[in-house]
C-alpha cells in the first residue's frame, strides 16, 4: 500500500457532532451547515479510499486495470462532490446540484456492482460497452471520408486519432468495439436488484432524472411557479438543504467501504483506522439526519 501518513493526514480531523452542536440548530440553515461539513468529509473519504492500493511490480503508483476502474470511479465521485461543495457554498444551486447528484448515484451503483460480481468478464464488458459511441462515430467518419473519395478533413483526422488512442489504451482494436448500444451488465434496474436495493430505483434514479433531462416535473418544481392564470418563471436558484446531501453521503460511504473490502484482504493497521473513520462518519451523518427530521416534524406541528 502507498505510504499512509500523507494520505490519512489529508482527511483532517473528524467534524465533531455532539449534543451541543445539535441543540444549537434552530433553523434549517443551521442543520445544512452541519450537513455541509459532513458532506465535505465524505468527499475526502472517497478520495483517500481510492488512493489506497498495492502498486504493480516495479511501480508502486500503478494499479491493475480492474482496480483502477473502481478507484477511478471513486475519484469521479470525489470530483463531482467537490463541485457540489462549491455550489452549496453559494446556498443557491439546488437545480444544478441535483443533476450532479444523479451522476454520483449512478457511479456508486457501478462501483458496488463491479465489486459484488468480481468477474473479469464483466469488467471487460464495462470497457467495451463504454467505447460504443466512439465506435459508432468512427464508422460515421469513415463513411464520410469514403464519400469524398478518401479526402480526410483535419477535424476527422483529430477525431480518428482520439478514438484510436482510447481503443489502444483499452487493449482493444476498433473491430472489438460493439456499435449498437446495450447497457453493460444488464440494465441499471438489474444492477440494483443484484445489490438488493431494487426499491431505490425510483427515488435514487428515476426521480433525479428530472434534473438531468429537464422534464415537466423539473420545470414545475424548479423553474416555474403556478399562478391562477398560468405560470411565471423562477429565475432565482433554489437552496440546498440537508435532505439533499444526506442520502448521497451515505451511499458514497458504502461504495468506499466496499471498495476497500473488495480489494484488500486485511483490515489491519492504517486500513482498519480508515474503516473506523467510515463508520464514525456514517454515525455522525445519521445523528444529524435524525435530529433534522425531528426538527422538521416539530416545525410542522407548531
Amino acid at each position: 500500500m502507498t505510504e499512509s501518513a500523507p494520505i490519512f493526514a489529508g482527511l483532517g480531523p473528524p467534524f465533531q457532532i455532539d449534543p451541543a452542536a445539535i441543540a444549537a440548530c434552530t433553523t434549517a440553515d443551521d442543520f445544512t451547515s452541519l450537513s455541509f461539513e459532513l458532506y465535505k468529509e465524505v468527499g475526502k473519504m472517497a478520495t483517500v479510499s481510492a488512493n489506497c492500493y498495492i502498486g504493480t511490480a516495479g511501480d508502486p503508483h500503478v494499479m491493475p486495470r480492474n482496480q483502477a476502474i473502481c478507484a477511478g470511479l471513486l475519484i469521479r465521485i470525489a470530483k463531482f462532490m467537490i463541485a457540489i461543495v462549491v455550489l452549496t457554498a453559494t446556498q443557491e444551486s439546488r437545480e444544478v446540484a441535483m443533476a450532479l447528484m444523479r451522476c454520483i448515484m449512478d457511479t456508486v451503483v457501478t462501483i458496488r456492482f463491479l465489486i459484488l460480481r468480481n468477474d473479469p468478464v464483466l469488467y471487460d464488458e464495462f470497457v467495451r460497452r463504454g467505447l460504443s459511441p466512439e465506435g459508432e462515430l468512427f464508422d460515421i467518419v469513415q463513411r464520410n471520408i469514403a464519400a469524398r473519395g478518401g479526402e480526410i478533413l483535419p477535424i476527422e483526422r483529430r477525431l480518428l486519432k482520439t478514438i484510436n488512442s482510447l481503443v489502444e489504451a483499452s487493449g482493444l482494436t476498433i473491430a472489438d468495439v460493439p456499435r449498437k448500444h446495450r447497457d453493460w451488465g444488464g440494465s441499471l434496474r438489474n444492477r440494483l436488484i443484484a445489490l438488493g436495493i431494487k426499491d431505490t430505483y425510483v427515488g435514487s434514479q428515476r426521480m433525479p432524472s428530472h434534473a438531468i433531462h429537464g422534464t415537466w416535473v423539473d420545470l414545475l418544481t424548479q423553474h416555474l411557479e403556478q399562478t391562477e392564470t398560468g405560470f411565471r418563471l423562477k429565475n432565482d436558484f433554489s437552496r440546498i438543504d440537508s435532505r439533499v446531501l444526506f442520502p448521497q453521503s451515505m451511499a458514497v460511504l458504502q461504495a468506499a467501504s466496499e471498495y476497500l473490502t473488495g480489494f484488500f484482504s486485511t483490515r489491519l493497521g492504517d486500513l482498519e483506522q480508515l474503516f473506523q473513520r467510515v463508520d464514525s462518519l456514517a454515525d455522525r451523518i445519521e445523528t444529524v439526519s435524525k435530529a433534522y427530521e425531528t426538527w422538521i416534524q416539530t416545525q410542522r406541528e407548531s
